[in-house]
């Protein structure tokens, strides 16, 4: 528990009703058994707020399993996800910042754009510079690659043949196929994370950062002059983005 939430008394069944749209945003679709096993609650006791969370249009049956309503969907897009999430993860940029002392970056993807939204300097003299924050090809960037690699996969041909027309690449990549980035994508979602080297004398790393529901909010990554990295370096700035991520998750 959170040291806040001893300072007012909880509402069990808010609680309840939030914990039931977590689990079903979670998965998709849940039946009302489902649900009750994943609560750790009687069918009836999850009944009755089910039933009433339908009622409202939070959620909606479909042929015995509940789905996400309309209601919340028409909320969703009340949330300015570009003016929100700067907010919410600027502290942990600035802890980040601070611990590794190299350039740090929050990117989303607008389409199949990567927007680099919040961007802290590094603290060293010679630094890594970004000339602009909205890139075309988003595989050029490695937050750029976890937000395609973590994204809806419907997306990731026209990605790639944008990134093998008109993105820079280095000499490696310059003869990757489709079937290589999907392999590489993948990769990149099996492991959860990327250490990118050699990009315009750039080095980076980069994680992805979700809501406490799994909804990809953002890429968070740090960037340094490929002459100081080093794999030692680089994992130690990896490690500290993910145990960062991990501790304030939202």
């Amino acid at each position: 528990m959170k040291k806040d939430d001893t300072k007012f008394k909880r509402i069990q069944c808010v609680d309840r009703a939030i914990d039931i749209i977590g689990h079903i945003a979670r998965s998709k679709q849940l039946t009302m058994n489902q649900i009750s096993e994943r609560m750790g609650l009687s069918v009836s006791t999850v009944y009755n707020i089910v039933k009433t969370l339908s009622s409202r249009n939070y959620l909606i049956n479909i042929g015995g399993t509940y789905e996400i309503g309309s209601e919340l969907g028409i909320l969703g897009t009340s949330w300015d996800i570009q003016a929100s999430v700067p907010q919410l993860v600027q502290p942990l940029l600035a802890e980040i910042n601070q611990k590794t002392g190299e350039l740090t970056c929050v990117t989303i993807m607008t389409g199949t754009r990567a927007e680099i939204i919040s961007m802290l300097e590094s603290t060293s003299e010679v630094s890594v510079k970004f000339t602009h924050r909205i890139w075309d090809c988003p595989l050029y960037l490695a937050t750029g690659r976890m937000l395609v690699a973590f994204g809806d996969e419907k997306l990731w041909e026209d990605v790639i043949r944008n990134h093998i027309k008109n993105g820079m690449k280095e000499a490696e990549e310059a003869t990757w196929n489709y079937k290589k980035w999907y392999s590489h994508l993948n990769d990149i979602r099996r492991d959860g994370f990327i250490i990118l080297k050699g990009r315009g004398q750039v080095d980076s790393v980069a994680a992805p950062f979700f809501s406490s529901t799994g909804y990809l909010l953002a890429s968070i990554g740090a960037s340094c002059p490929s002459f100081r990295a080093g794999d030692e370096k680089l994992r130690s700035m990896l490690d500290i983005i993910l145990d960062t991520i991990k501790s304030k998750k939202l």
